[in-house]
């Protein structure tokens, strides 16, 4: 504030402090079917919604896969390529330690990254055996004095069948809805999201297997 006649003057300053917030989210849930002694694989996202790394230094997060019936057992992947498929180039992690969002180990605020779970079945289940394998991933140690976010867990539901009919769904964002996608469709949804206005394209590939 300052006055025009006599000069005179003064000023306040207003400090603001911006809390840690502490946020991770795994989705989604899924089900999908199997033959006997085959294996199927179902990807979920992890992100960091918070404002802070997580992952990294006094924070960690480990993962962890268990399947609810006998015989069945799964390994968890990362998709390093980012192709939404599991292949050689993904490694078997065991926490967020093991995986680099793209700006260093962990995931930064804002990053996501695509984790891989493969089921098997066993050689000998039975028809309409099934299976429900639950992913875990658990946040520890505190940041900023801010404890580690509750654990969070998705369910993929696995059937056993006598055929086998693969479905696949895949998506990609068309921002000009001209029926071109504007990057290769991908089993997780657009990397950078689609805004209002904008289509999303699907395929769906039927595979006998």
């Amino acid at each position: 504030a300052l006055s025009p006649n006599s000069g005179a003057g003064d000023r306040i300053h207003d400090a603001v402090t911006v809390n840690t917030v502490r946020a991770l989210s795994l989705t989604p849930n899924h089900s999908g079917q199997v033959q006997a002694g085959g294996s199927v694989v179902y990807a979920h996202r992890l992100g960091n919604n918070g404002n802070v790394r997580e992952g990294a230094g006094a924070s960690q997060t480990a993962f962890t896969v268990a399947t609810s019936s006998d015989g069945f057992t799964a390994a968890l992947y990362w998709d390093k390529n980012r192709d939404g498929a599991l292949d050689a180039a993904d490694p078997p992690v065991t926490g967020l330690a093991d995986i680099d969002g793209g700006s260093g180990s962990g995931l930064a605020p804002g990053e996501t990254a695509t984790l891989l779970v493969k089921v098997y079945a066993p050689s000998g289940a039975p028809p309409g055996a099934g299976d429900k394998t639950t992913l875990t991933a658990t946040a520890s140690g505190a940041i900023d004095g801010v404890a580690a976010p509750a654990a969070l867990t998705v369910d993929d539901n696995t059937t056993v069948i006598a055929g086998q009919l693969r479905l696949v769904k895949e998506q990609a964002g068309d921002a000009a809805c001209d029926g071109t996608p504007d990057a290769a469709y991908a089993a997780t949804s657009p990397a950078d999201g689609v805004a209002p206005g904008s289509c999303v394209r699907y395929r769906i590939t039927a595979t006998n297997a």
